[in-house]
């Protein structure tokens, strides 16, 4: 039997935990995640072309050349983070305070404890989906701290 492929847990709370749309003005905005199938490395696909440095370039070729050695991996959309935020305020006893804005909720809400709260139920969540994706693919799949795929 061979093991689970690895996946690394740092990636994707860095670069999954975002809402697809709403991105981090700050950042590039990741248009399309993939997941080499042998190895288990995540790469983001930025939305244009035209902001693609040379390793971008390197890995959007690998990707369009051998499309069956990658698995596509959805990022949450907006409706996925708000049926998770529904389901966080039902797990904490909080389901009447939701107004349909998480932003507001955090702010009217929010105590630091709850936002911790929020954050890694959301993690959490989107950790499961990830598995899901590779399990409906046919990959055994398992999440694993950064420092444990070095």
């Amino acid at each position: 039997m061979t093991s689970p492929l690895q996946l690394d847990g740092g990636w994707i709370s860095a670069e999954l935990n975002q809402d697809a749309d709403y991105p981090n003005p700050e950042r590039a905005q990741i248009g399309r995640v993939f997941m080499n199938r042998k190895t288990g490395q995540f790469v983001g696909v930025l939305q244009s072309r035209d902001n693609d440095d040379a390793a971008s370039v390197k890995e959007r070729e690998a990707i369009e050349s051998s499309p069956v050695s990658w698995l596509e991996i959805h990022v949450p959309d907006h409706r996925q983070h708000h049926k998770w935020f529904r389901a966080f305020l039902e797990s904490i006893g909080c389901e009447d305070e939701y107004f349909g804005s998480i932003g507001r909720w955090l702010n009217d809400y929010g105590s630091n404890v709850r936002v911790e709260l929020w954050s890694n139920f959301r993690s959490q969540r989107v950790v499961d989906h990830v598995i899901a994706m590779c399990r409906a693919a046919g990959i055994d799949a398992e999440v694993v701290p950064s420092s444990a795929q070095d």
